[in-house]
């Protein structure tokens, strides 16, 4: 049976064993998504049990449509509940009136994002683009820091999304990207940096991670930071190319506790290069987890023989203790101030 989580006397949602969940901010977070085109007319975030935690609409979703909808869902739901925090499957499905696509949250709290659309929407465009709202989601699902803020979405054209690059803000905008595979610490050097948190449990990012943020970095000098951090799980590797366009800093993250993914950012500095059309975009190599090695001056050559073969600046850090950030940063500072 299909139960409703939402109140409007609480903001908070308990569940078993773990912190309440914040629907104030859920519900929030949906609004903005369903604000961003008029293809979309409903999103909801649903738990392996049926339970609706958050909900919005265009128009009310009647209690039939739903019932279809969860229908459909039972049987992600049943493997979910079977894979538990490993689960990070998608799908879509069209009926006469509209069109669904759905996605798995994994993790602790394993959950569903389901986004509504009318039956001509172009889910094409819309997919990459619930991405950015689906990870907010289950930020907020497993209290992580996050706001319900999101990027523009493009209808048409060459980017689906996009990033306000003047406006009201006076000073300089950048579209940051954070590339690597899984498990190396892009999204542990972003917290840290900005927010000054390391968490030590893993949370692989749905999809793509979004989040803008203003450094005052002198009185008269501002820089707005429009940071999407990528996935680096395969599951996900076909909407990458979507956020890449327009980029002016890509950022690509190894770990020095396994090389092998220093192998792998030669592939990720092609796949950045071929999909984003801005020429003047900087690329920067990251060696992470310093803290846990011991042969730091073999380590360290080695990567730099890497990173000189590619004609990319090498930067040796630890998103745990935060050492080594603050370069890589002043370094950003150097070349757009």
């Amino acid at each position: 049976m299909l139960h409703c989580g939402c109140s409007s006397k609480s903001h908070l949602v308990p569940c078993s064993g773990l912190a309440m969940i914040d629907t104030n901010l859920l519900n929030t977070l949906l609004s903005n998504f369903l604000q961003s085109s008029s293809e979309i007319t409903g999103a909801l975030i649903v738990d392996v049990d049926g339970l609706i935690l958050a909900q919005q609409s265009v128009q009310s979703l009647n209690e039939a449509m739903i019932g279809a909808m969860m229908s459909v869902l039972e049987q992600t739901m049943t493997k979910i509940k079977r894979f538990a925090s490993t689960s990070y499957g998608s799908g879509t499905f069209d009926t006469n009136d509209f069109r669904i696509f759905y996605i798995e949250l994994g993790g602790k709290r394993p959950s569903i994002f389901v986004m509504v659309c009318d039956a001509y929407a172009n889910l094409e465009r819309l997919i990459p683009f619930s991405y950015l709202a689906a990870e907010k989601a289950s930020l907020i699902l497993h209290s992580r820091s996050t706001s319900a803020e999101l990027p523009n979405y493009a209808p048409s054209g060459d980017q689906i999304i996009t990033v306000e690059k003047g406006g009201d803000f006076q000073g300089k905008a950048i579209k940051l990207m954070m590339t690597g595979q899984e498990e190396v610490g892009k999204s542990s050097l972003v917290d840290m940096y900005f927010d000054g948190d390391f968490h030590s449990g893993y949370r692989p990012t749905i999809g793509v991670s979004y989040r803008s943020q203003d450094l005052q970095v002198m009185s008269q000098i501002s820089l707005r930071f429009h940071v999407f951090d990528l996935s680096g799980m395969k599951a996900f590797a076909k909407v990458r190319r979507f956020y890449y366009t327009g980029a002016d800093l890509i950022l690509i993250m190894f770990d020095y506790t396994n090389m092998e993914t220093m192998t792998f950012a030669g592939d990720w500095l092609e796949e950045a290069k071929h999909f984003n059309n801005n020429r003047s975009c900087r690329y920067l190599l990251i060696g992470n987890k310093i803290d846990l090695i011991s042969d730091r001056e073999a380590l360290f050559e080695k990567a730099g023989d890497f990173a000189r073969q590619r004609d990319l600046q090498l930067f040796n850090i630890s998103s745990k203790t935060g050492e080594g950030i603050d370069e890589i940063f002043m370094h950003v500072f150097s070349l757009y101030c």
